[in-house]
This record gives C-alpha cells, structure tokens and sequence, in this order.
C-alpha cells in the first residue's frame, strides 16, 4: 500500500531477492549478529475484550552488526546512519543491488533492527527500521 498514491494497489511491501545475509560461511568475522531480540504486539483498548484491536505486531533486535546484500525492488522502511535525517524513508522504494551494513562503524552500541506490520499510521504494512546502518553499491 502506498499511502502517497491517490489509486493504491495492493502490492509487496517488501520484495527482496538474492538475499545474502552475513558473508561467508567459513568465515565467521562476517557474521550478521544481532542481541536482545523481541516480539511486540500493540493493541488499542487492550483492557476491553469487546473493542480491543491488534494494531501492529513487531520483531527485532536491540543490536545488529553486519551486512545484508539484495536486490531491493521493493523496500518499506526507514534506514537511518544514525546521524540527522533517514537517508532512506518511505513506502515501495526501488533500493536495487544494494548491501545494507548495520552499524558500520562498530560502535557496538544503537543499533537498532526493527520488522513490523501495522494496519495505520505512516508505516502501514510491512515496514522494516535501521537505525544505524548505510546503504552501499
């Protein structure tokens, strides 16, 4: 769904091909690592079984570190150097071949990988948050 199309169509959120996630297998410095994972799940009206309803589900990791290469020919989301504003924000983007490399500059710290579905607001759908990461060729 794009929410800046006056006619939007359903189409993929998110449509990632030839996704290598981390580097090599036999060489594990270019493992893709992530700590404290979770699973959130918002309602509205939670305390009320009559109009509770399930607003977003979420998954991710407090801290990721490492690279994802893809072909991004449709990427929903936010992905942010940690520095200003978002380089990339907004719904149905064409990235391409692109890697993704979450805290590149090996803080260890505020890295933030993110996964939700949302059924309103500016993310509706899929959207997926980097907060600390570049985009390269």
């Amino acid at each position: 769904y794009n929410y800046k199309d006056p006619t939007p169509v359903t189409a993929w959120d998110e449509d990632w091909t030839g996704v290598t996630i981390g580097g090599a297998l036999n060489d594990p410095t270019l493992d893709f690592l992530a700590d404290g994972f979770y699973f959130k799940a918002v309602f509205a009206n939670i305390d009320n079984s009559t109009t509770r309803q399930l607003k977003s589900v979420s998954f991710g990791a407090d801290y990721v570190k490492g690279d994802i290469t893809a072909v991004f020919n449709q990427f929903s989301g936010t992905i942010n150097d940690g520095v200003g504003a978002p380089e990339y924000n907004g719904h149905d983007l064409n990235l391409g071949l692109k890697t993704i490399t979450a805290d590149p500059t090996n803080s260890g710290t505020n890295s933030k990988f993110d996964i939700s579905l949302s059924i309103d607001t500016y993310d509706k759908g899929y959207w997926v948050t980097f907060n600390k990461a570049i985009v390269t060729p």
